[in-house]
């Protein structure tokens, strides 16, 4: 047990180099559920977002390198046409020292951080015509998507 939970705390079979290993099973299980999602919402006219939520980990990185962990599933989002809010840039203008990152994603996020990403996906809503009841058109991966 001790073995197995220090391997999956080192993220050995999920990051290498500390990017997502998009040749490993969580990647791929990842990347089947989105698709999976986004089928399904589609199919009931619903319009899937996915969201995607940055820790003091990516943060830290996006500093150094302006990547993160997560950056391969990005990249996988924007090759299929999904619909994603990265959450990351809520910080990007914010994030300048290591104590202001644990300020705004501590293991919980606060109060503050809260009412930074819910006003940051109502402006992506709203920007995006995304609050009006209407139907709309799927998007380009609906019709030919295989998994």
């Amino acid at each position: 047990m001790k073995i197995a939970t220090s391997r999956f705390l080192r993220g050995d079979d999920v990051f290498k180099r500390k990017i997502y290993d998009t040749s490993g099973e969580a990647y791929q299980l990842t990347t089947k559920l989105i698709d999976e999602f986004y089928l399904l919402a589609e199919s009931n006219s619903s319009i899937p977002i996915v969201l995607l939520f940055p820790n003091q980990t990516d943060l830290r990185m996006y500093i150094k390198n302006h990547k993160t962990c997560y950056s391969p599933l990005v990249e996988y989002l924007e090759k299929k046409g999904y619909r994603y809010i990265d959450l990351l840039d809520v910080f990007k203008d914010k994030i300048d020292s290591k104590k202001k990152i644990r300020n705004l994603v501590p293991s919980h996020n606060s109060p503050e951080t809260n009412q930074l990403i819910a006003q940051f996906i109502y402006s992506y809503l709203k920007t995006n015509h995304l609050l009006e009841k209407k139907l709309l058109p799927p998007t380009k991966h609906s019709a030919n998507s295989k998994f």
